[in-house]
């Protein structure tokens, strides 16, 4: 038997200095964690997390009344990898630990132009809850992928603008 212990709340976000590298588009961003500033060291080994997930706001136009703007559009997967395979209780191959939808503020018509909010969300309770040992690499890698289950010609995780992402690590007392 168990039960939950203390949280403790992560914050990645694109403007970080804990970024290490990303591609020039968002999708594929490598952190540089200090775990001990984020979980104490030895007091958990093992932690059920939740995640959200917000991305800032993309404004599109276009004067051309016949096709609307560019906006978000499609699901995509949120992907970790810690540095190794520790993470439970999610498609454990591909490291995935929570999906991401469009969100369309508004439309607006002005004479000959549209214009289009869009951003990328997700709650806490829109995924699932999924379990990982204490990490152990300083170094983690965060892919924001298309959904396998869509088809579409853009590939527009590869657009996606700068965000933040929330884990809260709540920790798992084992019982003996």
């Amino acid at each position: 038997m168990s039960r939950e212990g203390e949280s403790f709340l992560l914050v990645l976000d694109t403007y970080s200095p804990n970024v290490v590298s990303t591609a020039n588009t968002n999708c594929t961003v490598q952190f540089n964690v200090n775990w001990a500033t984020v979980i104490p060291t030895n007091k958990y080994k093992k932690f059920k997390c939740r995640v959200a997930f917000k991305s800032e706001m993309q404004i599109n136009s276009s004067s051309n009344l016949i096709s609307p703007p560019q906006i978000c559009n499609g699901v995509g997967l949120i992907s970790v990898d810690f540095g190794r395979k520790n993470i439970y209780g999610c498609n454990q191959s591909l490291q995935t630990i929570g999906f991401i939808y469009p969100i369309v503020n508004v439309l607006l018509t002005f004479t000959t132009n549209i214009y289009g909010q869009s951003y990328y969300s997700s709650n806490y309770n829109d995924n699932i809850d999924f379990y990982c040992d204490y990490p152990v690499n300083n170094l983690f890698t965060v892919n924001l992928i298309n959904s396998p289950n869509q088809v579409t010609a853009t590939p527009y995780m590869s657009y996606m603008k700068p965000w933040k992402m929330f884990i809260n690590f709540t920790g798992i007392i084992e019982d003996e």
